[in-house]
């Protein structure tokens, strides 16, 4: 068994160095990488609505990737962030870290990296929308309830510590990006 691997880098449980924390529910687990038996990687943007293509740079982003329960990464299935029936809160699964925001943020991101109008198969065309989601395309919502979370909880330092993380060649030599997340930089 491998530690982490490079598609879902997370910080170690400030607690327990040999754990993660799983997003959505706060839940500290082994970091040990057992093939998703513990965890698995939850895409923030969900790969049914344009984020499909394994070998495009989106689909292995570490910003927009976190550690998740099974149970409660099925839970979310592909529902877009938001309060309204049928979409997923962050919170919900009754995690201590407020996640609202920090999941805001990896959707700008995704939105601003990879909103290739042209729609290519390799950078793709993530919108960020209010209504019209849905499998198959790339639209993501809903962009009222993202807009008001990422002000509303804005980044914390786990969040800033684990967007240098994701950047830093001295603190993540196998797996950094060498990229940060402009939007918890410059929120």
């Amino acid at each position: 068994m491998a530690q982490i691997p490079e598609h879902c880098h997370t910080l170690p449980d400030p607690l327990n160095a040999a754990n993660l924390i799983q997003v959505y529910n706060g839940a500290s687990v082994p970091s040990v990488w057992d093939l998703g038996v513990t965890w698995n990687r939850e895409h923030t943007w969900p790969e049914s609505y344009g984020n499909t293509s394994t070998s495009a740079p989106q689909y292995s982003d570490l910003h927009m990737l976190r550690p998740c329960s099974n149970s409660v990464n099925s839970s979310r299935g592909n529902k877009p962030y938001g309060l309204d029936a049928g979409l997923w809160d962050p919170t919900q699964a009754g995690s201590p870290i407020q996640y609202r925001g920090e999941c805001s943020r990896a959707i700008f991101y995704a939105a601003t990296r990879y909103g290739d109008p042209a729609g290519s198969t390799t950078t793709g065309n993530f919108v960020i929308v209010d209504s019209g989601w849905g499998t198959g395309i790339s639209k993501m919502g809903k962009l009222s309830y993202l807009l008001q979370w990422h002000y509303q909880y804005p980044p914390d330092e786990r969040e800033r510590k684990r967007n240098q993380t994701v950047y830093s060649s001295a603190l993540n030599p196998l797996h950094y990006q060498n990229n940060r997340n402009p939007f918890v930089d410059h929120p």
